[in-house]
């Protein structure tokens, strides 16, 4: 019986271990390792139990087994199963550790895979912000350095973050030396405005509103150019200072054409108090010819009865000379403040210089002394009145200018030179021969070298806006070729300017002189005279009268007409004023021509504006002659006429 039980308990046991065993399969997940464990501890079972099943089938008559053995193998067994049991909680608590370390690492796997995952879509998103960002500066980059204003950003401590291309275009100095030399833009600064671009760059500007100055630069070329600079302050959200954004345009251009307009306007104000003035003038040379016309004549009247060794004479022939001259003297004034289609005609220029210098003492300040040395005496040119009083106006007025803050001395000349050799000056060739020499001169700042070679480029000026627009000399220099004259040009920076211009002399001295009082045409026709002046009336008679002619001499138009109408074929010339009260020359003439279309009448007149054949045609004068009436003309011109055959309507050329 006891080797029973041994062999049940072990059964038992080994049943119980292949279980445990089997258990740790699971809680190990070594599978392979504790089922053969399982199964070697199931096997021992069964073996035993077969043992068992033998000994019944030999009715337990004798034992298969060694007692001791089968305690030994009992021990064992149970030793094995001790071994099992107490190994499953280890295992099992190593497990349930390993499972924890399992869920962590998991939990930190899934963590880490979240970070991953978020720090690829932070890492997706910065590539598209710094992609952005590339863009963005691509596109700011492109617009800054095509545009067409010259950008910049100054930094805080004065050094250039920035500047786009165009500085080059516009300074002639490139971005690279900017950013090399920050100072360059207060170095290029125009002198005059030096002071304020330095104080402009370095204020500390704080208000964050945007600044503005307008300037002018000397290019690397000495070329002047006009900035309008607009500057802001830039700060960050926190209030750091960035520095300072900038945009500079080339306003040049603008400020020209600002000059220019500024100079037309004034031009115009000048053509329209010269139109003015020519309108006033023009009464008043009605008038002062009407004064001249008895002067004249009455003189030559006196010289004609005057034998030529009398002591008078040549008193008289003094204020024959002088009331000439003052004749031509109105003809200047009138030519030179109306407006008339350029038209050369041969005069003499002392004249003319000298009365522009009249005009133009009144505009200069008194500091400023004005002195002429008129050495020719024959100065006789071919040229149109106006155009040389542009090119004298526009000499002194420069001159004067630069002598506008200290003053000093314009000195005016006019001599005779020759040639003896073609020279050339300021791009114009100048012939060899006899020409008159038009200096001025100024004691002012002189001009330097850079300047003096481009003084007669078109709007080419060193003066401030309003001052100039740089077309004066070039008119002059225009005008003067035109007329086959000379330019020369001296200056040095500190003393001052000299300009000498040469015009072609008129023919020879002779050619021109002056003609004694010789015989005039002389005629027996009759002549209806009418003036409403009766000095002028008075005059002329006598003169027509001594010249052969039978004179009927009136001073009112109605009179003149009664008496044509009494007696049309009574007259074989009528010679009228065109300006009279009541009935005007025009008037007379045209009621005259009604009743005989044929007669030749002569027309006078103080008024420059009738001086035109044109204007006058249609109503059938003949003829033209301008106050103050000198003898010889008057009788040349009556002579003409009346030796012109008689047809009505037809016009003679004027004298």
């Amino acid at each position: 019986m006891p080797a029973y039980f041994l062999l049940l308990i072990a059964i038992i046991i080994q049943l119980i271990a292949a279980f445990l065993a089997f258990r740790l399969v699971r809680i190990t997940r070594r599978t392979t390792a504790w089922l053969f464990i399982s199964i070697g501890f199931l096997l021992m079972a069964i073996r035993r139990c077969f043992t068992l099943f033998e000994w019944f089938a030999r009715g337990m008559s004798l034992m298969p087994v060694d007692i001791g053995s089968e305690l030994v193998g009992l021990a064992t067994v149970i030793l094995m199963l001790l071994g099992v049991a107490f190994i499953t909680p280890l295992f099992r608590d190593m497990m349930r550790t390993q499972e924890g370390l399992r869920e962590q690492v998991e939990q930190r796997t899934a963590a880490l895979t979240q970070s991953y995952q978020a720090l690829q879509l932070e890492l997706q998103e910065r590539e598209k912000v710094e992609e952005s960002l590339h863009l963005s500066e691509e596109k700011f980059r492109t617009i800054a350095d095509f545009t067409y204003d010259w950008e910049s950003w100054l930094a805080p401590d004065g050094a250039y973050n920035y500047i786009s291309p165009s500085c080059e275009r516009i300074t002639g100095y490139a971005a690279q030396e900017f950013l090399q030399d920050p100072g360059l833009l207060e170095r290029i600064a125009h002198p005059d405005d030096h002071a304020r671009v330095v104080k402009h760059l370095r204020d500390d500007l704080r208000n964050p509103d945007p600044h503005s100055l307008i300037f002018r630069i000397v290019t690397r070329s000495g070329e002047e150019r006009w900035i309008a600079h607009v500057c802001q302050p830039v700060f960050t959200p926190e209030g750091r200072n960035l520095g300072r954004r900038s945009s500079n345009r080339d306003i040049t251009r603008y400020q020209r054409a600002r000059a220019e307009k500024v100079e037309l306007e004034a031009q115009l104000r000048q053509a329209q108090k010269m139109e003015a003035i020519g309108t006033l003038a023009g009464g008043i040379a009605h008038d002062f010819n009407n004064i001249l016309s008895p002067i004249i004549m009455y003189a030559e009247i006196a010289l004609r009865e005057m034998g030529k060794d009398q002591e008078l004479r040549p008193y008289l022939e003094q204020v024959l000379k002088s009331g000439k001259r003052a004749a031509d003297l109105v003809k200047q004034i009138l030519t030179i403040s109306r407006r008339s289609e350029q038209q050369r005609i041969m005069l003499r220029l002392s004249p003319l210089v000298k009365e522009s210098l009249k005009l133009l003492r009144a505009s200069l300040p008194v500091t400023i002394d004005i002195q002429t040395q008129i050495a020719a005496e024959w100065d006789w040119v071919l040229a149109d009145p106006s155009e040389i009083y542009q090119v004298v106006m526009n000499l002194c007025t420069n001159a004067a200018q630069a002598m506008e803050e200290r003053g000093g001395r314009l000195s005016v000349g006019l001599d005779k030179v020759e040639l003896a050799r073609e020279q050339t000056s300021c791009g114009i060739s100048v012939p060899p021969g006899n020409y008159l020499r038009l200096t001025v001169g100024d004691t002012g700042q002189g001009m330097t070298p850079g300047v003096l070679e481009r003084i007669f480029e078109p709007y080419f000026t060193t003066k401030e806006v309003g001052k100039g627009t740089g077309l004066g000399l070039a008119m002059v220099h225009g005008i003067v070729k035109n007329y086959s004259g000379g330019i020369q040009v001296f200056s040095e920076p500190g003393k001052g300017t000299t300009f000498e211009i040469l015009f072609p002399l008129m023919a020879s001295e002779e050619a021109l002189e002056p003609e004694p009082v010789a015989a005039m045409p002389e005629g027996k026709e009759r002549i209806l005279l009418v003036d409403d002046e009766p000095d002028i009336v008075a005059a002329a008679q006598i003169i027509l009268r001594q010249l052969g002619y039978q004179v009927t001499a009136l001073t009112d138009g109605n009179e003149a007409l009664a008496a044509f109408r009494a007696g049309p074929e009574k007259f074989d010339l009528i010679l009228t004023d065109l300006i009279m009260p009541q009935l005007s020359g025009l008037d007379l003439a045209r009621e005259v021509l009604a009743l005989r279309p044929e007669i030749p009448i002569l027309g006078c007149t103080g008024h420059a504006e009738f001086s035109s054949l044109d204007k006058t045609r249609s109503l059938g004068i003949r003829e033209i002659i301008l106050k103050p009436l000198i003898p010889a003309e008057l009788a040349k011109a009556i002579r003409r006429l009346l030796d012109s055959p008689k047809e009505p309507g037809r016009l003679n050329p004027p004298a």
